[in-house]
């Protein structure tokens, strides 16, 4: 209020200029509610659709008008309309770089979809750059995902593959001098460490791992798959079944297991049971049809038919799926069906000009066919793709002798006995 000795006309006046700063006030934190409104309608639309205006409202009525109502500075209640709308907005930002990590985390440890995880990580990264957290894990994964796809290669790798893997490891290595509390780095290492056939320091890497992370499936799986590989088929069922215990409702867990009874006891019968259930589930996993179609070829007997119908079926899924190709041809090798063979032979190679066993028993179907020229060129391309497999060079040797080549023959012979000195075979041909 105006003090009354101030005159009538002036206070009248005052008073009405009083009113218009007020007016301007309101109109000035109208306009500026009206930006945030649109900050948080444009964030909205491109990073969070479920964020709703409500806040605003609460703000208008609970803080801007008891302030104007009381005098307040309108800069003063700017700042504070700027500072309530960033708080609010940095913790919804937040929260949806936290989902994007969570999406990311399903897809990459349940999902097995690691492209996909790695686009989720990269939308989580973006908005929180600085995360250390979210660029962990995301080097993981990339890591992880780059030595998967070598798993399953098994002629020896090339050098731009063998470059990936080293940059693996040293990913692997920085990872843990990051955090070294974190097991992720140690899977990373076994992983690579599996690819390279270190088997030893592969193990000691998971062991390590299990260690910080008891009750990680992820660990358990990796693990098993790591034992399995290197022969230790007591350890690989024990981690097998500690992940069971764990986790009974994983449907990973059914291909696992399914693989595990097939190598380590080729049990044909109990591995069908657990690829069966895998598959009632996904139905269109191209891998668990293939591999579900070597269990038809077993100790308890082959059934050729059935396994070309489901390696047929991961065909129908993925025509380019190369090992279903290959198992094509060896299911009617193994039926001595050699033009069958190979041209399913052929097509494995088609698909990858470098697959070596598909090149390889390519040139013994070729040998079997008398096509001495044909069968030369693969043993040739697999002895490039392979130099120290002694018995290519055995193969090959026999392929020259029966093209009159003895002196190659001969030169083939020796050098599979250097690799193999003791070999009954090679010492039967020389």
């Amino acid at each position: 209020m105006l003090p009354s000795f101030v005159p009538t006309a002036e206070r009248n006046f005052k008073m009405t200029q009083h009113d218009k700063v007020q007016d301007a006030r309101i109109d000035g934190l109208e306009a500026a509610i009206d930006r945030q409104t649109k900050i948080l309608a444009d964030l909205r639309k491109f990073h969070m659709p479920w964020i709703d205006s409500e806040w605003q409202t609460k703000i208008r009525m609970k803080i801007v008008l008891p302030l104007v109502k009381f005098g307040a500075a309108a800069s003063a209640v700017t700042i504070v309309i700027n500072a309530l709308s960033w708080y609010i907005t940095d913790r919804k930002v937040e929260a949806m770089a936290a989902r994007y990590g969570e999406v990311a985390n399903r897809l990459f440890y349940e999902e097995k979809d690691t492209s996909v995880a790695l686009e989720f990580m990269d939308k989580a990264i973006a908005l929180r750059e600085k995360n250390p957290d979210y660029r962990f894990r995301r080097a993981f994964m990339a890591g992880s995902s780059l030595v998967k796809e070598l798993l399953r290669v098994s002629r020896p790798l090339t050098e731009e593959e063998t470059d990936r893997v080293h940059h693996a490891l040293a990913e692997a290595v920085f990872l843990k001098s990051l955090e070294p509390e974190r097991f992720e780095p140690h899977i990373l290492e076994g992983q690579v460490q599996s690819v390279l056939k270190n088997y030893d320091k592969a193990l000691k890497a998971y062991e390590q791992a299990l260690k910080m992370a008891s009750d990680n499936l992820m660990v358990l799986t990796g693990y098993a798959e790591c034992a399995l590989k290197a022969g230790k088929h007591d350890l690989a069922g024990e981690l097998l079944s500690k992940a069971e215990a764990l986790r009974p409702d994983s449907k990973w867990l059914l291909l696992q297991r399914g693989e595990y009874e097939h190598q380590a006891h080729r049990d044909g019968k109990k591995a069908r049971e657990y690829y069966e259930k895998f598959l009632a589930a996904f139905p269109n996993s191209a891998r668990a049809w293939h591999d579900f179609s070597w269990t038809w070829i077993s100790r308890d007997g082959n059934d050729y038919a059935q396994a070309r119908d489901a390696a047929r079926r991961a065909l129908e899924i993925d025509p380019n799926y190369k090992q279903a190709a290959f198992a094509m041809g060896m299911f009617y090798n193994l039926e001595t069906n050699m033009p069958a063979a190979r041209l399913w032979f052929d097509r494995a190679v088609q698909l990858d000009a470098n697959y070596l066993e598909a090149i390889k028993w390519r040139g013994i179907v070729r040998g079997e066919l008398a096509d001495w020229s044909g069968a030369a060129a693969d043993f040739e391309k697999a002895i490039t793709l392979d130099p120290m497999n002694a018995d290519i060079y055995f193969r090959r040797a026999r392929v020259m002798q029966k093209q009159g080549d003895f002196e190659q023959a001969r030169l083939d012979v020796d050098f599979a006995l250097e690799l193999k000195p003791t070999n009954a075979r090679y010492l039967k041909l020389k």
